[in-house]
């Protein structure tokens, strides 16, 4: 089983997914960085010379692949700090009792938007939403906004209406996608 983990920019999901990845002892991938490994550019180049919309089909694509190479059943290994405390039979019953996580995948703010995207994720994970407040995602995303090419060059005053009105926008995309909602304000 695959893991995906939406919501708005700064709403923690590649913090919270690494951190979820290496508690299940499953991999983690973000999806904006496999995008930049793939293209062999960062999202700011994609964006500057191909646009938003070769983005969206890239990040359809790259997406895709991922549930594709993760998709199938995925032998659990167990962990060599539970080889090495001897706990191979606590090992063997946390194996039989749950399923298998494969990969726990964090995508963009806008991949749920794409129609296909959100098929995806609603058929091929357990997506789960991560939601901080308004306020909470404003602040975290001023902080590094010249990195990312949807909030560049704005102004403080700026940048929170934008976000404002995109997180109004996106949210039914999150919500339709997803099992559950957690928050991620703490």
């Amino acid at each position: 089983m695959i893991i995906a983990l939406c919501g708005y920019m700064g709403a923690g999901k590649s913090t919270v997914g690494r951190y979820l990845a290496n508690l299940l002892y499953a991999p983690f991938v973000d999806l904006d960085e496999y995008i930049c490994q793939q293209a062999g550019k960062s999202i700011p180049e994609i964006f500057a010379e191909s646009g938003e919309s070769a983005f969206r089909a890239l990040e359809q694509k790259c997406l895709q692949e991922l549930l594709c190479k993760y998709g199938s059943d995925c032998e659990l290994k167990m962990p060599e700090s539970m080889v090495a405390k001897g706990l191979e039979e606590e090992f063997e019953t946390i194996d039989h009792e749950v399923e298998k996580i494969s990969c726990v995948i964090s995508v963009g703010g806008g991949t749920p938007t794409n129609p296909a995207c959100a098929q995806m994720l609603r058929t091929q994970t357990l997506c789960f939403y991560l939601k901080a407040s308004l306020e909470s995602v404003q602040k975290r995303l001023w902080k590094n906004h010249a990195q990312r090419p949807l909030l560049e060059g704005k102004g403080r005053k700026e940048l929170n209406e934008y976000v404002s009105s995109m997180i109004a926008e996106r949210e039914p995309a999150y919500l339709a996608c997803s099992r559950s909602i957690i928050g991620t304000e703490n």
